[in-house]
């Protein structure tokens, strides 16, 4: 879904060159960043609901990764 949101922002409506474009979509299919769950300790906010999701991002980024890689650089 963001990676499809992030083409349609960066092409469509800002009308970025196609380096922008790509570099957009896959940084948007990497998977969340560690920091989140350090602040979800820090501030009590469900800090194992927060850790599965990062998991759960981390696996799903090492298999869509390479495909949008190779559909967006193509």
């Amino acid at each position: 879904m963001y990676p499809l949101l992030t083409w349609f922002v960066l092409g469509h409506v800002m009308a970025l060159d196609a380096f922008w474009v790509q570099a957009g979509v896959l940084i948007a299919r990497l998977p969340s960043a560690g920091n989140i769950y350090v602040l979800a300790q820090r501030y009590d906010a469900d800090p194992q609901r927060v850790s599965a999701a990062i998991l759960l991002s981390t696996i799903a980024s090492v298999m869509t990764f390479p495909c949008a890689a190779w559909l967006v650089l193509r």
